[in-house]
């Protein structure tokens, strides 16, 4: 196992110590790479989800049916003078 750390090179500071600082920068680079990757996948599936939901409720609100032919009143020119 000690010749396996040996063939890693680790990024050191001047003074010979491993420079953590950059090894947490590039975690969190990943990590908001990550997540930024995660939510664009959530838009791509919440887009055309929306839009069905959309479109449905636009159906279901839409008038039954119109009036049949018996219950439309006639109106006549005699009843929609003012007199």
């Amino acid at each position: 196992m000690s010749a396996r750390l040996d063939r890693q090179q680790f990024r050191r500071r001047i003074n010979g110590t491993i420079d953590y600082d950059y090894y947490r920068q590039q975690a969190m680079m990943h990590r908001r790479a990550t997540r930024t990757d995660f939510v664009r996948g959530l838009v791509r599936l919440i887009r055309p989800l929306a839009a069905m939901a959309i479109i449905i409720l636009a159906i279901a609100l839409m008038p039954g049916d119109a009036p049949e032919q018996q219950d439309a009143v006639a109106m006549s020119r005699a009843t929609t003078q003012v007199k």
